[in-house]
């Protein structure tokens, strides 16, 4: 089927079980769905079904077409923490991401910077790599929180901020030249 006889049907969408309606859109003149990340539930299957319907012979002319796929459940159960847990601008901290389950191994993580102080906003990448968990990684103590990306095999993710108390100003790095 062109593009150009596109205008002559309905594509209409089903998704199964259903997500809430803020979380569906659909888009370029009802050719794709979108469902908002956060709306899925883990260990759950769902089906998409579109159905494409000559808009004059409905009767005769009916498509339809779906897909199944499930979701396994994201990394959970684990520890993420620093050491230590406050310091002053540049200090170096190290991270700790350890104990988290799957039935999907390995787990590895990822440390973003954040560009917000709610930590919502994701920066430039850290890691120079995916990490293994129980292999700590040192990082500069920066002025907004971290986010650490929690991943299994298949991709599955878990998402956590981490907010460091940040004394003062900032230390030194040099000591001012004498006038």
């Amino acid at each position: 089927m062109a593009d150009s006889q596109l205008p002559e049907y309905d594509i209409t969408w089903s998704i199964s079980p259903d997500v809430v309606d803020e979380a569906k859109s659909v888009l370029q003149d009802s050719k794709q769905l979108r469902i908002e990340g956060g709306n899925w539930q883990p260990n759950t299957e769902y089906t998409c079904t579109a159905t494409i319907s000559h808009k004059l012979l409905p009767d005769l002319f009916t498509f339809v077409n779906s897909t199944s796929f499930k979701l396994d459940q994201a990394p959970y159960g684990g520890v993420v923490s620093t050491y230590p847990s406050e310091g002053y601008v540049n200090d170096k901290i190290t991270l700790y991401v350890y104990s988290w389950e799957t039935p999907n191994d390995p787990v590895h993580y990822l440390v973003f910077e954040t560009n917000d102080l709610e930590g919502t906003q994701c920066g430039a990448l850290l890691t120079p790599e995916p990490l293994p968990q129980n292999k700590t990684f040192t990082f500069k103590l920066q002025r907004n929180p971290i986010l650490v990306v929690i991943v299994d095999n298949v991709g599955e993710a878990t998402t956590k901020v981490v907010k460091l108390t940040v004394k003062g100003g900032g230390r030194l790095l040099s000591a001012p030249e004498e006038t």
